[in-house]
This record gives C-alpha cells, structure tokens and sequence, in this order.
C-alpha cells in the first residue's frame, strides 16, 4: 500500500521548520553561537518530527491492515454461520460463492461453483 501524508500536515512541517530556521539566521544578528545553535536545534527537531510522522504512519498502515483482516474474518464467519442459505452470483449470473445450508437444503450437495445461476433456478433476473 503506497504511503501518504497529509497535505495539510507536510505544510505545517515544513511551515514550523522554515520559521524555526528563519529565527535561527535572525538570531545569528545578535550573536553566531546562538544563531548556529539555534540551526541546529531547528534541524534536530525536523528530523525527530520527520521520523515521528514516517513512524506513526507506518503503524497505522498496519493497524489498519490489522483491522480490515480481521474484518474480513468476521465477515466470513458471519456468512458461512447464517441459518439460511446464501448465495453469491457474478455479474454474469454464474455462482461465485454459497454457504454450507445452501450447499445442503437447495442444491443437494452437488458442485454450483462457476454454473448458471438461471439454469439452476428458475427466477428471470433481468
């Protein structure tokens, strides 16, 4: 999954960062030291934000991951449990997926997967 950042969130960075270093070269009026320290810190503290949002990003990827797995799970589980049969066709009226009662009280147990979903039941879709 391609990582992206908020806009608004890489503008305000970079907004701090360019204010932070503006105020270190005013500073370097008034004294070199304070003005080169205060560069530093200002590139210091990009780099712990850079790294702080590259790193909170990287995990809510994954816990975003994390979710839609187990929401996906869930689903499955849910479909496969329900007390009536179920069944799912494409768009070409074939069988793509059915749950346990259906295989059991509409098609006999016999094999649906890829068959003619009009051919099996005689209901006009159109």
């Amino acid at each position: 999954m391609k990582k992206k950042y908020p806009f608004a969130l890489v503008l305000f960075v970079f907004a701090m960062f360019l204010l932070s270093f503006l105020t270190a070269v005013m500073l370097t009026q008034y004294s070199f030291v304070c003005g080169m320290v205060a560069m530093a810190a200002s590139a210091v503290l990009l780099a712990v934000v850079l790294v702080f949002i590259m790193h909170s990003s990287s995990n809510t990827m994954k816990l975003v991951s994390s979710m839609n797995q187990h929401l996906e799970n869930a689903t499955s589980e849910y479909m496969n449990s329900l007390p009536s049969p179920v069944a799912v066709i494409d768009s070409n009226n074939r069988f793509v997926w059915y749950n346990h009662m259906f295989s059991e009280k509409i098609c006999s147990d016999t094999d649906l997967y890829g068959l003619d979903f009009e051919g099996f039941v005689k209901i006009n879709l159109a």
